[in-house]
């Protein structure tokens, strides 16, 4: 994809290159919404995303080291004939991280986040 910036874009730019109208016409209501901010509002939020995306990659580093342990654990689980659910250990887990949670997140949300990352992992020790 073409990277075009928010002041140059053209909405039929992204429709001619892509080929996507749907993903266009939330571009275009991205570039309207910015469009209408001052330049130091611009440059805040456009910063902001910038670094969520850093902060994105780094989760997928991490949560890509975390599967390399979990696919250990599953072979040590798989030799020793042991099971691969262990809802004791996965309750330890959620106490310490609700223990560890200084927010924004709410426990119930951070218990929501890494029970998918637990369900989505086990998936590998199978």
């Amino acid at each position: 994809m073409i990277q075009v910036f928010p002041d140059c874009w053209n909405p039929l730019m992204e429709i001619v290159f892509n080929g996507n109208f749907g993903r266009s016409m939330q571009s275009f209501a991205f570039y309207t919404v910015i469009k209408a901010m001052n330049q130091e509002i611009k440059e805040r939020f456009l910063q902001l995303r910038e670094n969520i995306d850093e902060v994105d990659e780094e989760l997928l580093k991490v949560l890509n080291r975390r599967a390399e342990l979990v696919i250990e654990v599953g072979q040590i689980k798989q030799k020793e004939n042991i099971q691969v659910l262990d809802p004791d250990r996965e309750s330890q887990l959620m106490a310490r991280l609700s223990t560890l949670n200084d927010g924004p997140i709410e426990d119930e949300m951070l218990k929501d986040i890494f029970q998918s990352i637990i369900d989505i992992l086990k998936r590998l020790q199978v």
